[in-house]
Parts: structure tokens; sequence; C-alpha cells
């Protein structure tokens, strides 16, 4: 991608959003689970999102242009393409045609080569190669199929050539896959030596040390004050400091309830005056929250995380915290856990959090 930005993301319809390898009319359509999240995630990160989707049932009476483009507005797009034609009409926009992608590119001042299709058929990926975009496969609907008949050698010239850049299981992986490749791609920018030195500090793990917990409540207690005018009154000390001898980076994380993100700007102002922070989702790339680092000489000091009611990343962290809290050999096991994958990945704070899923969901698991 030009310039290290994903742009724009196009999605097919059928067999991608949700449904199957068939044709199913507006009012009918389901989409498949999270989907819509996914969608979410895209829009949080600063993405545009287009839908493009060839539906001959169209010609043949069955429904109407103005019903796609409605339902599908719905779920978040910030514009639908949509190919009315039936197979042989000989049409510019039918998909592997590339004509719904450079009309959406000249109504929306998009540069195709920093733009993304996802699809589940190899016209789909074919009009991204042709478009200059990304082409990412998913096998839900007849993408699997598809990967089939190109193992078989089914295709040939322009379709053996259309390959997708990455094959998702669906479109949830997909999207992930896109945001971490746009993340890495970004990350080019560190070299800078305007970027801020705390954005590039390296992972270091210290022996637990009980000021953390005295620390955790003052700061707690501060933010609380601070942001009580925007009706922010619950704030949560949470993270690997915030449970008695557990090893972890001398970093504090605390997690606040905001009613809306309507009062965001006037928070950022707010906390910047006490040498907090705005990371912004583009870069972030975790749309349940927004994030802010507190700093002083160079070095994080505190994390922020603003959270809307009813996240489920709340109640999750939580738990996680008290359960530790309770179970002393679980500490000593997250301990060596966190020590051996900071060791691998300290330049590298994205990959060092995934790494530690696993053992996260295994406790609230149990």
């Amino acid at each position: 991608m030009n310039d290290q930005t994903l742009q724009a993301v196009f999605l097919d319809r059928d067999g991608t959003l949700g449904g199957g390898d068939e044709m199913i009319l507006p009012g009918e359509f389901e989409c498949y689970p999270s989907a819509l999240e996914s969608i979410a995630s895209l829009r949080a990160a600063g993405k545009r999102i287009y839908s493009f989707t060839n539906q001959p049932v169209i010609a043949r009476g069955q429904a109407r242009t103005e019903q796609f483009e409605q339902e599908l507005k719905t779920f978040g797009f910030d514009g639908v393409y949509v190919c009315p034609h039936e197979h042989g009409e000989g049409c510019e926009c039918r998909k592997p045609s590339t004509g719904m992608l450079l009309r959406a590119a000249k109504e929306n001042g998009l540069d195709l080569q920093r733009c993304a299709v996802v699809g589940d058929r190899w016209t789909d990926m074919i009009a991204a190669k042709e478009a200059g975009c990304l082409g990412i496969l998913v096998r839900t609907g007849a993408g699997q199929a598809e990967l089939d008949r190109y193992e078989r050698g089914d295709f040939s010239e322009r379709w053996q050539e259309a390959y997708p850049l990455y094959v998702a299981e669906d479109l949830n992986e997909a999207v992930r896959w896109l945001l971490e490749k746009d993340r890495e791609e970004r990350g080019a920018i560190l070299t800078d030596p305007d970027w801020p030195v705390w954005a590039t500090e390296v992972i270091e793990i210290k022996p637990a040390d009980p000021i953390w917990l005295e620390k955790g409540t003052q700061e707690a207690e501060h933010v609380k004050k601070l942001l009580s005018v925007h009706r922010i009154s619950e704030v949560e000390h949470i993270g690997s400091t915030s449970i008695p001898g557990l090893p972890a980076k001398p970093i504090l994380d605390l997690m606040a309830r905001i009613p809306s993100y309507d009062e965001l700007d006037a928070v950022i102002a707010a906390l910047a005056a006490h040498d907090w922070h705005y990371v912004p989702p583009e870069l972030d790339g975790i749309p349940s929250r927004r994030f802010f680092v507190k700093v002083k000489n160079d070095k994080r000091q505190c994390h922020l995380h603003l959270m809307l009611p009813n996240e489920e990343k709340w109640d999750k962290q939580l738990r996680f915290r008290n359960i530790l809290r309770e179970r002393p050999e679980l500490i000593q096991e997250y301990a060596e856990l966190k020590t051996k994958l900071a060791e691998h990945y300290k330049d590298d704070r994205e990959a060092y959090t995934r790494a530690k899923t696993e053992f996260v969901q295994r406790v609230l698991n149990e």
C-alpha cells in the first residue's frame, strides 16, 4: 500500500458479509456473527468501508437496487455499489470487471492502491488485482470451493494470476489481518526521529513492587477527580500492577467508564494538561476503547482505557484481576509466561499482548 496507510475496504455481500453460496433478497439477509463488529473495527480505525456486489436478481425483477442500498447502509457502509445486470450483458460493473471499484474511487477520491477487497469468489480477486487493490479471499460462502478449483488447476490466464494476497477463514479474520498489516506498515514511521521516545520503549518486566497498588489507587482517584465534570465516576486499577506479587512492566493500567464519546475532545484537552497523550483509534487499533498514555521523562507511567457502558471487556478485566488476586498458583504461572514473552517480544508490545491471550482466556473460562 502506498504511503503506508490503508484507506478503504470493499466488502462483497453474499458469502462474505453473511448468507452463503446463493442469492438472498433484501429483508432475508443475515450477517455472520461479529461481521458488524468487524465493520465497526474498520470504522474505529478510521477506514472507509464500501459494499460492492453483483445482484442479477435485480435484472430478473425480484428486487430493486434501492432495496440493497438501503439494507447495506444500515450495516455501517460509507457507500454501496451494486451491479444489477445478468452475466453476459456486457456491462462494465459486474465483477470481475473493475467498474464498481473505479466508480467508487472517482466518487470518493480513493487511491485504489491503498484499498483492499474482501470477497468469497475469484471474481472479487480478479477485480481487486486489476484495479490495484489488495485481495483477501474468505473461506465462507463459495470461498473454499473457489480455492479447491484453483488447486485443481481449473483456472488459467488472468484467473490463475489473481491468487489472493491472504486467505482468511472469515470476514473477522480478514479484518484483523488487514488492521494488523496496516499497523505494521504504519510502524515504519517509528523510525522518524520526531516520534516520541516513549512510543518505542522496549518491554521490561520488573519484580513485583507493593507500591504499585498505592500508586494505582492514587492515579485512579486523580483521574476520577479530573474527569468528574465529564460524568466519569468509575475508575479501576487493572492489569499486572494491580495484582500483588506479580512481576510486571512498571506501568499502571487504569480503566474508566465514559457515558459516550461526545465529549472526547474535552477529555483529551483535560488530560493533556496533566501529561496524558491521546493515541487515536487508527494507531491504537482497538475499537473497544479510547486510549491514553501518561508520560514522564520520556517514559510511560500509566495507561488509561476509556470504555463505554456495557463494554464486555470491562467485566473481563475485573474478573481476571480478581481471580489472580485469589489464586497465587496462577500468579506464578503468569509471571513465568510474562517473563518469557517479554524476552521474545521485547520490541513489539502488540505481539507481546497477543501472546498472553491464551492464558487470559483459560483463566476466564475456568
